[in-house]
């Protein structure tokens, strides 16, 4: 069934996170066509059956389910179904929170139509049926708990169209080697990869620089041995490639909150 649903704009949530714009789900033939239109937000519009394609300043870009595609503020945008309709499930956000998904990889601009890996999960739907009943309100509360839907949605999306743990063998290589102090020309160079290549690629699978995936994994490695052993912080700041223990220990408690030692003591 058809419905949709828009909201008063939430100053205080778009702030200091994510705000839900509107929602709605419909079938739609080639008729309901949208021409050129831009939005004053993010919008996500998920394609569940059905085929057409998607316009932007790139050019055309096919969509077939199940599929998805990224609509950016102030980005005008053509899109419809052909001759024998399609069946999608739209939402509208805002907030501070786009900004942080968008540098993570959430999306991408270049490339706004995405294939997702299978047809919508009974979750995915679930959550838009969620986002029916909360949007009937008008109450701080159903707005705030339709924003933490929407977050579940873009995840399921991401979740969708990220590479399959098959595929990061890569990701994998580079996390495992992490104490090697060496540049990203030498990791490309021992993973037969151009260095653009494997940023493009790590890039692609987390969202992060090669750099950034290597401080994270650092510390993580750092949290199971700090948990798991009785081994010293300068110890085991060298495991993970830092020779300077005092570095270390400020880096480990700039990404995590706690001192070496004091996340030892966490329960």
């Amino acid at each position: 069934m058809a419905w949709s649903r828009y909201l008063a704009r939430d100053p205080q949530l778009r702030d200091a996170g994510l705000a839900c714009v509107g929602a709605g789900e419909k079938t739609t033939g080639p008729r309901d066509r949208v021409v050129e239109r831009t939005l004053p937000c993010y919008a996500l519009v998920i394609v569940s059956n059905g085929a057409g394609d998607f316009v932007d300043a790139s050019g055309r870009h096919p969509v077939r389910a199940p599929a998805a595609f990224w609509l950016f503020p102030g980005v005008g945008h053509s899109y419809g179904p052909d001759g024998r309709g399609w069946s999608e499930h739209w939402m509208l956000f805002e907030g501070v929170t786009s900004r942080a998904y968008e540098s993570y990889g959430a999306w991408d601009r270049s490339a706004p139509v995405v294939t997702l890996r299978h047809r919508p999960e009974r979750e995915l739907l679930d959550c838009f049926g969620e986002l029916r009943r909360l949007t009937r309100s008008p109450s701080s509360t159903a707005q705030l708990l339709a924003a933490t839907v929407m977050h579940r949605i873009i995840g399921l999306v991401r979740a969708a169209t990220a590479p399959r743990i098959e595929d990061q063998s890569v990701i994998d290589r580079i996390s495992g080697s992490v104490a090697d102090n060496i540049s990203v020309a030498e990791r490309a160079r021992r993973l037969g990869l151009s260095p653009a290549a494997l940023r493009d690629e790590v890039r692609s699978a987390t969202g992060l620089s090669v750099h950034e995936l290597i401080i994270r994994a650092r510390i993580t490695r750092a949290q199971q041995l700090l948990k798991d052993s009785d081994l010293g912080v300068a110890e085991i700041g060298r495991m993970i490639g830092y020779e300077d223990a005092a570095y270390f220990s400020r880096l480990f408690s700039r990404r995590t909150g706690f001192s070496p030692i004091k996340f030892r003591e966490l329960p």
